[in-house]
């Protein structure tokens, strides 16, 4: 309740400040998406004089915090016609929002767009790509995209490891633990 109030009190001073810079509008729409304030956000979003990425990975960040991850994907697919390029936290969102939907055929989709993206060579996007496929329940894709990794993070080898778990394949599960830990 508390934060509630002072984000309202961080609104009106927003509200009245002649010289808002994106950092400042973004936090706000920021504070309005974890207060589920989604319209509110919307409505900021839509007055915003020059949106960039950073204010976008924002919307779908929240929509998919607030249960919406059909209109975070909506919103990436407008992004994406619009012509502006995603980046790696995008692209985690979007792979969040997919799993949330359990849609592998969305998930494969946005493969497609990484795959033929330069963003297919970073770390945290094929760890993302690999926890979708965990989490739709598809772990043979999985496996062949850990395999393929020339680098893994603490994350991916966590994601993969989860993946096995959940799906009570403990004996690979602790055999990748134990290669991770050598």
């Amino acid at each position: 309740m508390c934060s509630l109030v002072i984000l309202i009190l961080w609104f009106f001073l927003f509200r009245d400040d002649p010289f808002k810079s994106e950092v400042t509008w973004t936090a706000v729409i920021s504070g309005y998406m974890k207060f589920g304030k989604v319209e509110m956000a919307e409505k900021l979003y839509g007055e915003m004089p020059l949106v960039k990425l950073v204010a976008m990975n924002c919307m779908i960040a929240g929509y998919v915090e607030n249960g919406l991850s059909k209109e975070a994907l909506k919103f990436f697919k407008r992004i994406v016609a619009c012509g502006f390029m995603p980046n790696p936290s995008t692209l985690s969102s979007v792979l969040i929002g997919c799993s949330n939907l359990s849609s592998l055929s969305l998930g494969k989709q946005v493969h497609q767009f990484i795959y033929k993206s330069p963003l297919y060579l970073e770390t945290t996007v094929r760890t993302s790509l690999l926890r979708m496929y965990c989490k739709c329940g598809v772990l043979d894709e999985a496996w062949s995209l850990f395999n393929e990794m020339p680098r893994k993070d603490l994350v991916t080898w966590n994601s993969m490891i989860s993946g096995y778990a959940h799906y009570c394949k403990s004996d690979k599960a602790l055999f990748l633990f134990n290669r991770m830990t050598s």
